[in-house]
């Protein structure tokens, strides 16, 4: 008898249209957002999916607003149109206004002279 943890998932059933709808916003690089159940809203690119999870890639301009990265390479996305490059956003960043200047006050202050 197999143990909870040592039974495997069915294969994903790559015939439900569904699944091959995920599947071309994966190929596509598509941003989506998702609804939780919790009411929480959750945007990004999908990185993989199976019976079970969505693997959701968050690459917006939050994580350099955070402080977490020191380039905004990451997240550009490049168009059909010549020259017009994007940088996606999320909701999330209605707290940038506060996130930005609090980053810029304690880097100031730790070269600041007094």
């Amino acid at each position: 008898m197999q143990s909870y943890f040592e039974q495997r998932s069915p294969r994903l059933d790559t015939s439900l249209p569904s699944v091959r709808h995920v599947q071309e916003l994966i190929r596509n690089r598509t941003m989506v957002s998702v609804l939780m159940s919790g009411g929480q809203e959750l945007e990004g690119t999908i990185k993989w999916q199976d019976n079970h999870f969505l693997a959701l890639r968050q690459d917006t301009i939050l994580p350099l607003c955070m402080g977490e990265q020191e380039s905004v390479e990451y997240a550009i996305r490049g168009t059909y149109f010549d020259g017009i490059d994007l940088i996606p956003a999320t909701s999330l960043l209605f707290s940038a206004e506060f996130a930005l200047p609090g980053r810029l006050r304690l880097s100031e202050g730790s070269t600041r002279k007094t």
